[in-house]
């Protein structure tokens, strides 16, 4: 699979009246596009083109963020899903992002030589398309929809680089065959992830 990505975002400050007094509230907006080949790269490639990405605005009044968007994800079986929901901080240790399709609860555990610990519970719907040849050498689109419950810890340090560790327990899994044949139900599995990013 190949990809590129062009995201942009921008911000700015409005402000408002409300019953005569004056507040701030904060706006932002981010776009995200991201076409790329998702196949086996044998006569099905030109099947597995896609054009994905998200849109979506975020405002901010008193201490809750709003969030509002979609997500484009180029597959026939669900071209699109909603973005939608609200971000809180509870404390500067606890943030709560609830936020359709991926919630989730953040905790600072420690902070300790200018590097933040967080450990965290989240959850997703996902799944991913790919186009491939089945073994008749019938050109095919196999679709893997599943849950997610998310568990990790995050390391972030005062340059904003982070480290995470996450395990992800996958449940509901089904995988479909666009011609129909062959389609079944995975049994149900974890992963393990590892990242750095900054």
């Amino acid at each position: 699979m190949t990809a590129l990505n062009i995201a942009s975002s921008d911000s700015h400050l409005v402000e408002e009246k409300a019953r005569g007094k004056h507040h701030l509230c904060f706006c932002s907006k981010q776009r995200h596009t991201g076409p790329g080949i998702y196949s086996d790269f044998e006569d099905s490639a030109r099947e597995g083109f896609r054009i994905q990405g998200h849109g979506m605005g975020m405002w901010t009044e008193g201490g809750l963020q709003f969030v509002l968007g979609v997500d484009y994800l180029d597959r026939k079986n669900l071209p699109l899903l909603p973005i939608a929901g609200v971000v809180y901080e509870w404390d500067d240790s606890t943030r709560l992002e609830l936020v359709f399709p991926k919630p989730r609860i953040s905790r600072m555990i420690t902070r300790q030589f200018e590097v933040d610990r967080w450990l965290y519970l989240s959850a997703d719907y996902s799944g991913y398309s790919w186009a491939v040849e089945r073994d008749t050498g019938l050109a095919d689109v196999a679709t893997l929809n599943e849950a997610c419950i998310l568990v990790g810890t995050e390391l972030w340090d005062e340059r904003g680089r982070c480290s995470e560790f996450e395990i992800g327990f996958h449940v509901n899994r089904d995988l479909e065959f666009a011609s129909g044949l062959g389609s079944f139900r995975p049994k149900d599995t974890f992963s393990l992830r590892f990242g750095s990013r900054f």
